[in-house]
């Protein structure tokens, strides 16, 4: 056997960044302590991403009726232009209108689905069991922005690397101990 002096290094290490611009309300670990993967560790303050979500869900109930509102006058106007009550270029019109209805309920879903998603992201949870480094960030900050700002990073303890490196007679005789192996 021999001594040398050898690094450690984990198989993962993770950042915990802000993906969301807000207030840092919330840390809920202790630092240099082992975290749980899926435990709650930062709260962005989610109160104006709750009032983005219900705008945008308001938003959406009123496209969803006015595009039945439109279906039922592009519905109308389709019977009118077939009995010749009504002309062409006005159901065209009525047409276009009903076609931007849908276009628009399509748009105000995704807001909706934005709006969730960056909800979601207030709070930030360990992906991996590990050791959690020092806060980077302390409670009461602004967070996010323009860059996502690192607030801490968990380390994986299990397994670990080790690097050292032998001199070169070391690791020939290493190399012929190993061909000396049944």
């Amino acid at each position: 056997s021999r001594d040398y002096i050898g690094i450690t290094q984990s198989i993962a290490s993770v950042d915990i960044r802000a993906r969301v611009k807000g207030f840092l309300t919330k840390m809920n670990f202790i630092e240099g302590k082992l975290v749980k993967k899926d435990q709650l560790l930062f709260v962005i303050d989610p109160q104006p991403f709750q009032a983005k979500l219900s705008l945008a869900k308001g938003k959406l109930s009123k496209s969803i009726a006015n595009k039945e509102y439109q279906q039922i006058q592009y519905l109308r106007m389709k019977e009118l232009v077939a009995k010749g009550d009504v002309s062409k270029t006005h159901f065209d019109q009525v047409s276009a209108q009903f076609g931007e209805a849908v276009a628009q309920v399509e748009i105000d879903a995704s807001e909706v689905d934005v709006a969730k998603i960056n909800l979601s992201y207030c709070s930030m949870y360990s992906p991996i069991d590990g050791l959690i480094s020092h806060k980077y960030v302390d409670v009461g900050n602004l967070v996010g922005g323009l860059e996502s700002t690192l607030l801490a990073n968990v380390v994986k303890l299990e397994p670990l690397y080790v690097q050292f490196s032998p001199n070169v007679d070391d690791f020939n005789n290493f190399l012929k101990y190993r061909d000396n192996m049944p």
